[in-house]
């Protein structure tokens, strides 16, 4: 913390760049880039809402959870807090909000996957690693982009389940963040649901 960088940064100048300057550039790149550089290049394609990376962001999803579990956050973040923390979410998370940005209706087979896989606790949204609030939202973010009726199954699957539902306060104080938080998530499954139709 503190450092400061004064130098440009090109993919930051891409990135910044107006729609029709920026896609061609990311566009040839990645129809040469391999592996890891691919997929970095399809989540700033994503930024532009083009769909030219959307396969490969959802070939490395589908490999984070082919082991049928929704990853935890493995990498070491510095000054973290309890979710929502942006800087801190599991790798696959970063993806999924990528891929929820192409606004693409291919997009509607990992999240129901997620939502498969999904099975939270309340003890969850108190976890660091777990993730529980960045899947859900993740999702929800890109469900309300998109705007498709054939997300709503998707968006009730995850509505289902006890700690995501009914999130109400009967008395005027709730001194829990936690539970504020799991509150913002249903207004986000509301919000998606309502955009969906």
């Amino acid at each position: 913390m503190g450092e400061v960088f004064r130098g440009k940064i090109p993919i930051v100048e891409i990135c910044t760049a107006s729609h029709h300057s920026a896609i061609p550039i990311l566009e040839e790149a990645f129809s040469r880039a391999k592996s890891k550089r691919r997929v970095f290049l399809a989540q700033a394609l994503a930024i532009f809402e083009s769909p030219a990376g959307v396969m490969a962001l959802i070939a490395e999803i589908e490999r984070h959870l082919a082991n049928g579990i929704l990853p935890q956050r493995t990498s070491r973040v510095l000054y973290t807090q309890l979710p929502p923390d942006q800087g801190a979410m599991p790798d696959v998370v970063y993806l999924i909000y990528s891929l929820g940005m192409t606004r693409d209706e291919r997009s509607l087979t990992v999240w129901d996957k997620v939502a498969e896989l999904l099975s939270p606790v309340e003890k969850d949204f108190r976890d660091p690693y777990k993730g529980t609030f960045y899947y859900v939202d993740a999702v929800c973010y890109g469900a309300e982009l998109l705007g498709y009726r054939k997300a709503i199954s998707i968006l009730n699957k995850i509505h289902a389940h006890a700690c995501l539902r009914n999130q109400t306060v009967q008395n005027s104080l709730q001194p829990d963040f936690i539970l504020e938080r799991q509150a913002m998530l249903e207004l986000a499954i509301g919000r998606a649901l309502a955009r969906c139709g």
